[in-house]
C-alpha cells in the first residue's frame, strides 16, 4: 500500500466541531499530521485507494492530494 498526503477542506458549520470531523478521519485511515483550524483544513496521509472515502465522512467538503513544489536556491542561476 502506497500512502499519499492530503489535503481535507471541512465545511464551515462543522469548524466547531473539528476534533469530532479529525475523529472519523483517523478511523477511516487518516494518518494527521497537521489541523489548520483557522482554515478549517486537516492534512495527512491515507492509503492511496481508501482516499476516495474520506469524501463520504459527514463534515468533510472535498478531499485532494497534496502538492509539493521546490524552489531553486537562492543563488542558483536563473532557470
Amino acid at each position: 500500500m502506497t500512502n499519499i498526503q492530503v489535503l481535507v477542506l471541512i465545511r464551515d458549520e462543522y469548524h466547531d466541531r473539528l476534533p469530532e470531523v479529525a475523529e472519523r478521519l483517523q478511523s477511516a485511515g487518516l494518518q494527521i499530521d497537521q489541523w489548520l483550524v483557522e482554515i478549517g483544513v486537516i492534512t495527512g496521509s491515507i492509503a492511496a485507494e481508501k482516499m476516495s472515502s474520506l469524501a463520504q465522512i459527514e463534515g468533510v467538503a472535498s478531499v485532494e492530494s497534496s502538492q509539493d513544489y521546490q524552489i531553486a536556491p537562492p543563488d542558483s542561476g536563473i532557470q
